[in-house]
């Protein structure tokens, strides 16, 4: 391992060594506060015995300043994307199909003509042999003191054999932590 001072114009090679004492002990021709510079950590490269810089994405040899991690932009993007990609959580099949069901029910719900907060009701079996599957909703809320699960905006209940179907369009309004 050597040190490589980082000096305007000029590049001194020098074997590490453990004080800027010894170094400048080493090296007679130095004076002792040169040696001190050089030995700052801000001012040092370490190299192995001048081994090149690898391009981090695509392996080839980098050229140009010593702390470059990457031969171009091209290589430095794929890194990133590769490393965001890595770093992302991956949905399970199961969440998939619940997320798929959900929508499935969102978009029967709203192929009916909706007026907000006006009630249409219709046979639970029409919208059952279409897909419906009344277990999958976002959440729930009590609409003129009836319990209504919601997909989205979409309401709806079951009760004798018909569902009634409500739209409520504060439903998907976030609400801001204060």
């Amino acid at each position: 391992m050597r040190v490589r001072p980082k000096t305007a114009g000029v590049i001194y090679d020098y074997p590490i060594t453990s004080t800027p004492t010894r170094f400048a002990r080493e090296l007679p021709d130095l004076k002792k506060s040169y040696a001190l510079f050089l030995c700052r950590p801000e001012a040092l490269t370490l190299t192995m015995d001048n081994a090149p810089a690898i391009c981090e994405d695509c392996g080839k040899e980098i050229r140009g300043r010593s702390d470059k991690r990457f031969c171009d932009d091209i290589c430095r993007n794929n890194f990133n994307r590769k490393k965001r990609q890595a770093e992302k959580v991956s949905i399970s099949d199961d969440a998939l199909e619940v997320i798929r069901l959900i929508k499935r029910n969102y978009q029967l719900l709203k192929s009916k003509d909706l007026a907000p907060g006006v009630i249409t009701y219709q046979p639970v079996r029409d919208l059952l042999n279409k897909g419906f599957n009344p277990d999958y909703f976002t959440s729930t809320r009590e609409v003129d003191g009836e319990l209504y699960c919601f997909c989205f905006e979409c309401g709806f209940r079951i009760s004798e054999g018909y569902i009634f179907v409500i739209e409520r369009n504060e439903q998907i309004q976030l609400h801001k932590s204060k």
